[in-house]
C-alpha cells in the first residue's frame, strides 16, 4: 500500500488531522524547531508533540529536526504541537507520513534515537571546540592548537548534521543508482615548535578517521534513502541493492565508530600530557560567539571545509543555526577535558551497536549453498578471554531464517557457557561478512538471544579476521580472533552495482 505524504505545516501552534490514515497505521513526523535568538536551547521553549493515546513528546533542541513514530489508535486522531512559553521569536515545522506498511530496513526507532542522541553531542562539542578556537587565539596559544580546535568544531559539527540526517529517511528517487564512498580530506596538522609529536599524531589519527567516516555516511544515507524511493515505487530489485549496500557501509561505519571513540580519548591525553591548551570557556564566551555567528556567519575558512568535506550551502547554514542556539551553560567549560566527555564517548559507544544492527537489518539473507564457520579465541579490552565455535550452511533455500546450525561461547575467566542451536536471522554483510542473530541456553540457567557477526578477511594467518558477539545479558565481544578462523564459502555477493 502506498504512503500518504500528508506534506509540512508550519506555525507556533499546530492541529493536524491524520487525513486517510486507519487505525494501525504507522504515523512519522518530522520536527524541527527555528528561532532568531542565540542560546535558544538554554530557555526551556520547547515544542510538544502530542497524538493521543498513542505519542506524548517533546523537542528541547532548536535546528534539530528530530523523528517520531507511533500507530494510529483510533478514528478522527490528529497530531498537535505547541511551543511552551513561546515570546514570538519561534515556530515550528511538522511534515507527516502515513504508513500502512513501513519498508523494511530503515533504522528502528531504537537506533534512530541513538544516532540522534550522537548528534545533540556532537554538536555540542562542535560549538564548544569553536568557542575554544576563538579564546585560543586570545590567550596566544599555540596557533596549531587553535587550528586543531576549529577543524575539530568543523569536523563534529558536520558529524552531527550526518547523525541527524541518518535518524530521518527521506525518499530519494534516484534509487537505480548506488552510491560509492568517496573520502575527502583536509590538510593534517604539522609539527611545530610549541606543539609535541603526539599531539600532531593524535589529531591526525582522529581527522583521517572521521574523513573516512564522513565518506561513508553519505553514501549509507543515500543508500537508505533510495531504499525508501524504490520501496514507493513497488521496485523491490533495487531496493534490495540499495539495502545491500547500506549494510555494508554501515557495518564499516561500526567498526571506525569503535575507533573513534579511543582516538578522541588519545587525542585529549596527548593534549593534557603537554599542558600547552587549557583553556577555560566562560558562558559570556560562548554567548559571545553565538552572538558573532548571528552577525557575521561562520568563519570563511570553516565554509571552506565543510565544502571540503561535502556539506551543502543549506547544511552550513543548519551548522551556524546549530551553533548559535546552544544552551551556554552546556558549552562552557575546560579544555581539553570537554574534547572525549563521556557523554560523547557514550553516545559514540551506542551508535556500534546500532550501525551494527542497521547493517543486519538491510544485508540479504544467506543464500542456498552458502556456509559460514568459525572458532578461535578472543580477548577483550578489559583482558577477558572468551572462546567461540560458529558453524551455518543454508543447504534448503530457507532464506536465512530458522535455520539449523551452531553456536556456542565460553567466558575463561568464569566458566560462563552459552550454546545456541538453531538461528532466527542469517545474512551476509558485503562480500566476506556473516551476521547472525539467534537465541541460546547458558550453563548457569539462563537463556536469551545473541548476535554475531564475523568477517573472512582471506588472510586467516595474519590474525585479520574479526567477531563481534553481544549476548542479551550483557557480554560483549568485539576484537580480532586469535589462535582461529572465519570461514564464508558459496555464492557470495549480489551484483547490486550493475
Amino acid at each position: 500500500m502506498q504512503r500518504i505524504y500528508l506534506g509540512t505545516i508550519a506555525s507556533p501552534i499546530l492541529d493536524f488531522p491524520l487525513t486517510g490514515g486507519k487505525i494501525g497505521d504507522q504515523v512519522t513526523v518530522d520536527a524541527e524547531l527555528f528561532t532568531s535568538d542565540p542560546d535558544e536551547n538554554g530557555e526551556g521553549e520547547g515544542l510538544d508533540i502530542i497524538s493521543l493515546p498513542s505519542l506524548k513528546a517533546s523537542l528541547s533542541q532548536y535546528y534539530f529536526k528530530k523523528q517520531f513514530t507511533f500507530n494510529i489508535a483510533k478514528d478522527g486522531q490528529t497530531v498537535s504541537a505547541n511551543i511552551n512559553g513561546n515570546d514570538g521569536d519561534e515556530n515550528a515545522s511538522l511534515s507527516i507520513v502515513i504508513d500502512p506498511a513501513p519498508p523494511k530496513g530503515t533504522p528502528t526507532p531504537e537506533e534512530k534515537e541513538d544516532y540522534a542522541a550522537k548528534a545533540e553531542k556532537q554538536e555540542l562539542i562542535a560549538a564548544a571546540s569553536d568557542a575554544a578556537a576563538q579564546a585560543c587565539e586570545r590567550l596566544h596559544l599555540p596557533k596549531n592548537i587553535c587550528v586543531a580546535f576549529a577543524v575539530n568544531s568543523v569536523v563534529a559539527g558536520f558529524l552531527a548534521q550526518l547523525d541527524k540526517e541518518l535518524a530521518l529517511d527521506p525518499p530519494d528517487p534516484n534509487f537505480t543508482v548506488i552510491d560509492i564512498p568517496v573520502t575527502p580530506s583536509l590538510p593534517l596538522l604539522s609539527l611545530a615548535p610549541d606543539i609535541t609529536q603526539d599531539e600532531v599524531d593524535s589529531f591526525n589519527d582522529l581527522l583521517l578517521n572521521q574523513e573516512k567516516a564522513i565518506g561513508l555516511y553519505h553514501s549509507l544515507i543515500t543508500s537508505l534513502n533510495r531504499a525508501v524511493g524504490a520501496y514507493d515505487a513497488n521496485n523491490d530489485v533495487y531496493e534490495a541493492k540499495q539495502r545491500s549496500a547500506a549494510a555494508e557501509y554501515s557495518f564499516q561505519l561500526s567498526i571506525l565508530m569503535r575507533e573513534q571513540a579511543v582516538l578522541l580519548q588519545n587525542w585529549q591525553a596527548a593534549l593534557t600530557r603537554a599542558g600547552n591548551a587549557v583553556i577555560s570557556i566562560s558562558q559570556s564566551d560562548v554567548l559571545n560567539n553565538e552572538i558573532n555567528l548571528i552577525k557575521f556567519g561562520l568563519p570563511s575558512t570553516y565554509v571552506q571545509q565543510l565544502q571540503t568535506l561535502g556539506a551543502d550551502a543549506t547544511t552550513i547554514e543548519s551548522i551556524r543555526n546549530l551553533h548559535r542556539v546552544q544552551d551556554i551553560s552546556v558549552v562552557a567549560g575546560n579544555f581539553p577535558e570537554k574534547i572525549a566527555n563521556m557523554g560523547l564517548i557514550d553516545s559514540i559507544n551506542k551508535t556500534v551497536d546500532s550501525f551494527l544492527g542497521t547493517a543486519l537489518g538491510n544485508a540479504p539473507p544467506l543464500a542456498k549453498g552458502q556456509r559460514a564457520s568459525g572458532k578461535g579465541s578472543a580477548e577483550t579490552n578489559i583482558g577477558t578471554i572468551f572462546e567461540f565455535e560458529v558453524g551455518l550452511e543454508n543447504d534448503d533455500d530457507k532464506k536465512g531464517r530458522l535455520m539449523d546450525g551452531n553456536f556456542s561461547l565460553r567466558d575463561k575467566t568464569t566458566g560462563f557457557y552459552a550454546k545456541s542451536t538453531q538461528f532466527s536471522h542469517a545474512v551476509i554483510i558485503g562480500e566476506r561478512t556473516i551476521g547472525i542473530e539467534g537465541s541460546y541456553k547458558a550453563n548457569d540457567g539462563s537463556n536469551g538471544t545473541f548476535r554475531l557477526i564475523a568477517t573472512d578477511s582471506i588472510r586467516h594467518r595474519a590474525g585479520l579476521d574479526s567477531i563481534y558477539i553481544v549476548l542479551s545479558d550483557g557480554h560483549k565481544i568485539f576484537a580480532k580472533i586469535r589462535n582461529g578462523y572465519v570461514l564464508v564459502k558459496g555464492k557470495i555477493g549480489d551484483d547490486r552495482r550493475d
